[in-house]
C-alpha cells in the first residue's frame, strides 16, 4: 500500500519537476522561442538530479538498514526504466508542448505531469529500497509513458512533415521505424528476438505506417492520426501483455474494443 506522508520527498520532487513544466510551458506561450531552450535545458538536469538522488537516498538507507540490494531486473533493463524512461517522459512533454498551443490545457497538463512524476518517483523509490509489492503496483507507469512516448513523437513527425512538406514516403517510415522500435521496448523484460517476435514488430510497424500515412495525407489531421497510431499500439500491446500472464479472453478484447470507441467517439470532430 502506497502511503503518501511516506513519500514527502517524492511529492517535493514532484512538484518541483511540475513547476520546471511550467516555466517551459510560459516560455512556449509568450513567443519567445528562445527562452524555451534554457527552460528545457535547466528542468533536464532538475530530473536527472532528482532521479539520482532517489538513487542514492536509497541505497544508503539499504545500508544503514544492513540489507543487501535485491536486483529484480538486469542492469540494462534497470537502467532503461529508471534512468532513461524518465528522461524520455520529459522529452515527450516538451515536444508535445513546443508542437502544440496549450494555452487552455495548461492546467491540465501540469496535473498530469505532477501525478505521472509522482507515481514515477514513487516507483523508483520503491525499487532501490527492495520494496516490490510497491514496485510491482505502479510498475504500470511505464507502459503509460511508451503509449504516450508514440503518441508525442507521432506529433512530432507529423508536424514537422507539415511544416517543411517531408514526402509522406517518409512520414510513413518514421513512424514505421519509430512504431516498432517501441513495441520491442514495451516488451523488452521477456523479449527474445526470434523470428516471430520480428515478425509482429515488423507488420505492426507497416500498418502504423501506412495508417499515418494515409491519414495525414487525407485529412491533414496531425492530433487525430497520432492518437490513432497511439491507440493501435495501445490495443495490440495491451492484447500481448494479456497473452503473456494467461488472462486473454474474448471479454477482453471486447472490452479495449469499448475503449478504443469511446475514444475516437471523443475525438470526432477534433482536427488540427
Amino acid at each position: 500500500m502506497i502511503k503518501i506522508g511516506q513519500n514527502t520527498k517524492q511529492l517535493l520532487f514532484a512538484t518541483i519537476i511540475t513547476l520546471a513544466i511550467t516555466l517551459i510551458v510560459n516560455a512556449k506561450n509568450s513567443g519567445n522561442g528562445n527562452a524555451i531552450y534554457p527552460a528545457i535545458l535547466l528542468s533536464s538536469v532538475i530530473l536527472v538530479i532528482q532521479v539520482f538522488v532517489i538513487y542514492k537516498r536509497a541505497s544508503q538507507k539499504l545500508k544503514q538498514l544492513q540489507i543487501p540490494a535485491v536486483n529484480r531486473y538486469k542492469d540494462s533493463l534497470e537502467i532503461f526504466y529508471h534512468f532513461v524512461l524518465p528522461i524520455v517522459f520529459f522529452i515527450d512533454l516538451c515536444l508535445f508542448i513546443y508542437f502544440n498551443t496549450v494555452y487552455l490545457l495548461t492546467p491540465v497538463l501540469l496535473i498530469f505531469c505532477f501525478i505521472v512524476f509522482l507515481v514515477l518517483f514513487i516507483n523508483i523509490r520503491a525499487y532501490f529500497e527492495d520494496k516490490f509489492k510497491i514496485e510491482l503496483s505502479t510498475h504500470f507507469i511505464y507502459f503509460f509513458i511508451i503509449n504516450f512516448t508514440l503518441f508525442s513523437f507521432c506529433i512530432a513527425i507529423l508536424s514537422i512533415s507539415y511544416s517543411y512538406s517531408l514526402p509522406i514516403i517518409l512520414v510513413c517510415i518514421l513512424v514505421a521505424v519509430f512504431s516498432s522500435a517501441t513495441l520491442y521496448f514495451s516488451h523488452l523484460e521477456s523479449a527474445r528476438l526470434d523470428f516471430r517476435l520480428l515478425l509482429l514488430i515488423a507488420l505492426f510497424g507497416f500498418v502504423c505506417g501506412i495508417i499515418s500515412a494515409i491519414l495525414f495525407h487525407e485529412f491533414s489531421s496531425i492530433l487525430r492520426t497520432s492518437f490513432i497510431v497511439a491507440s493501435l499500439f495501445y490495443f495490440l500491446n495491451s492484447l500481448i501483455t494479456h497473452k503473456k500472464e494467461g488472462t486473454l479472453e474474448a471479454a477482453v478484447v471486447f472490452e479495449y474494443l469499448t475503449v478504443l470507441a469511446l475514444g475516437f467517439t471523443v475525438l470526432f470532430g477534433i482536427n488540427q
